[in-house]
This record gives structure tokens, sequence and C-alpha cells, in this order.
């Protein structure tokens, strides 16, 4: 079987500077990849952060051309933005 690694990088900012996303950011995320592994869009994912820029791995079967999880990692970074203005944070570029 042939593996294929990707790994995002968003920077989703936080408060007080580049410090580190909220816990409700990162279960966020932590629940969007264990929903893509549940429907079988990936193999496996991880989600860590270095300061406010949050870091998804993820290993997956369909290749780099995957139209699919394109859309889910766009989905995913909007809903994190999403928590990121309710918890008056500054979100991805500052927005």
């Amino acid at each position: 079987m042939k593996l294929t690694m990707s790994v995002r990088k968003a920077d989703v900012g936080s408060i007080g500077g580049h410090t580190k996303p909220s816990e409700a950011m990162m279960q966020t995320v932590r629940s969007e990849i264990q929903g893509a592994v549940n429907g079988s869009l990936i193999i496996d994912g991880f989600v860590s952060h270095t300061g406010d820029d949050m870091a998804l791995i993820m290993t997956r079967t369909r290749g780099i051309n995957d139209t699919t999880l394109h859309q889910f990692g766009f989905r995913d970074s909007a809903r994190t933005n999403g928590k990121a203005r309710v918890s008056k944070r500054a979100g991805s570029r500052g927005k």
C-alpha cells in the first residue's frame, strides 16, 4: 500500500501574541481529525502546535492530488478561525 503523509500548518492566532492556540481551538481540530479517520478520509492524524502555529500531520492512501483532503483542510482552517473569532483571538493571518 502506498502512503502519503500530509503536514498542514496554520497560524491560528492566540491571546497575548504568539503563545498558543486555545484548548477549544485544539479540541475543534482534534475532533475534525477524528471525524476524518472515522470517515476513512485519512488513516491517522496528529495535532500539535508551536506557539500559535498549529500542525496537522495526517497519513492517507489517496495520493497527493486528492481534492477531498484539500477541501477538508480548508474547512478545518475555517472552523478553527471561527473559534478564534468567538474567543476574541486573532485567527489566521490576523483577520
